[in-house]
């Protein structure tokens, strides 16, 4: 369009593979775009242990155990005046938005963003969300991440994977060279992710680090605490994926979840007891049926089995939700109610707790 280069930001979240550094770096110097190449220790969540949740990628006191060294194109919190150091006031990516664009400088700022609806129901529900305005892929950003004045938009939001990978062998795009090696250990197109590895969903694939980078994997062990025990046991029991703990005889549900809870941190503890709080609510809220262990209430998705999820895991991101049809699942309503009448053969169906 004539206007000169595009005004991008990269957010280097130090735990990534060189083959996106090398993207990256590819992308700076194309010509096409005036990059800022941020190297900051904004606080991230670290699901691979429950004493320490968070962990800030180029912190400066963990400098010697930092995945890989400092790009010269970065910028770091030394050239960012205010950003605060103190690792409890570190700001997560969203909330540097009124430093980054302040709006007495900027003014009105839309943020381009690369999200994909396909890939979570919460990004679905971020377009789908009703807004003011008359295009539902652009709404303001939620209240104390910016000063009012930055949007976001999300150009591609209904783009498949399969949109992703046409594109650049019809155009012949550039692309993130991670993904070949990816592919090339047998992970599908649709499970491939450059995040770092140490948030819920991810730590599900740390084993591909060891398998596909092992040049970082051996100091991405050691980055975060507990990272060596989630590449192990991640899929399991001990981290609230696979087989759910069965809740010992006599103990009440409320017992059980709060033994669960109780591994947290007390401040984690309370924001675990929030989001349960807030889907036990709307479940009462919306019908008088109990909850069964297993199979998702057919109106609100609610089960005993979710709400343990959410004791073991936490809900930092506040993206977990019970599974619910859009439509009325006749087959599912008869599966709820056939465990409901095993769980009172059995004695085994407590009232909801208040």
């Amino acid at each position: 369009m004539g206007r000169g280069k595009v005004p991008t930001i990269h957010f280097d979240e130090e735990a990534i593979q060189y083959e996106t550094e090398a993207y990256v770096r590819r992308v700076y110097q194309s010509g096409e775009v005036d990059m800022k190449w941020f190297c900051l220790p904004v606080q991230h969540r670290n699901a691979c242990s429950r004493k320490h949740p968070y962990w800030w990628p180029w912190a400066p006191e963990a400098e010697s155990l930092w995945v890989r060294p400092m790009p010269p194109e970065g910028i770091t919190y030394h050239q960012m005046p205010h950003f605060p150091i103190e690792p409890d006031k570190r700001p997560t990516i969203p909330s540097l938005n009124g430093l980054l664009f302040p709006a007495r400088e900027f003014g009105r700022t839309a943020l381009l963003l690369g999200v994909r609806a396909q890939e979570s129901l919460i990004r679905l529900g971020a377009i789908l969300k009703p807004t003011p305005d008359s295009r539902p892929w652009i709404r303001k950003f939620d209240e104390g991440y910016s000063q009012g004045n930055v949007w976001k938009a999300y150009p591609i939001y209904d783009w498949k994977t399969e949109d992703v990978w046409t594109a650049p062998s019809v155009f012949g795009w550039d692309y993130n060279r991670s993904y070949d090696l990816m592919s090339m250990s047998g992970m599908k197109p649709h499970n491939q992710r450059v995040a770092p590895p140490y948030g819920e969903e991810p730590m599900q694939d740390l084993w591909m680090y060891a398998t596909c980078f092992p040049d970082l994997w051996e100091k991405m062990v050691d980055r975060v605490p507990g990272a060596a025990t989630a590449a192990r046991y991640s899929r399991t029991e001990l981290y609230g994926f696979g087989e759910r703990p069965e809740k010992p005889a006599g103990m009440s549900w409320d017992d059980f979840l709060r033994k669960w809870i109780e591994k947290h941190p007390p401040k984690v503890q309370e924001q675990i007891v929030r989001r349960i709080k807030m889907w036990h609510f709307g479940h009462v809220s919306s019908t008088s049926d109990p909850i069964a262990v297993n199979t998702p209430h057919y109106v609100t998705g609610l089960s005993w089995n979710f709400l343990l999820m959410l004791a073991m895991r936490g809900d930092f991101k506040e993206r977990k939700q019970p599974r619910r049809d859009k439509e009325h699942n006749p087959a599912q309503e008869a599966k709820y109610w056939a465990e409901i009448a095993l769980m009172k053969e059995a004695g085994d169906l407590p009232n909801n707790p208040a």
